[in-house]
C-alpha cells in the first residue's frame, strides 16, 4: 500500500506544471524505483497505470528579458 501511495504521488509530481525542472531527472528515478518494486511483489505485467497529462502552455519568449 505504502508503494502504490509513493508511486501515486511521484507521477503526480511528475506532470505538475509547478515542478521545477531540474527536479524531474530524479523524481523520475524514483518513480522507477519504486514501480520496479511493485512489478516484483506484485507480479504485475509492467502495464504503465493511467495518468491524467496536463497540457504546459508556456509563456512567449522574449529576449528582451535576458
Amino acid at each position: 500500500m505504502l508503494l502504490k501511495r509513493t508511486q501515486h504521488r511521484l507521477q503526480t509530481a511528475m506532470f505538475d506544471p509547478r515542478t521545477p525542472s531540474t527536479s524531474l531527472s530524479a523524481l523520475s528515478k524514483q518513480l522507477l524505483t519504486v514501480t520496479k518494486e511493485l512489478e516484483s511483489l506484485t507480479g504485475d505485467d509492467g502495464t504503465p497505470e493511467t495518468v491524467s497529462l496536463t497540457e504546459v502552455v508556456d509563456d512567449a519568449f522574449d529576449p528582451e528579458t535576458i
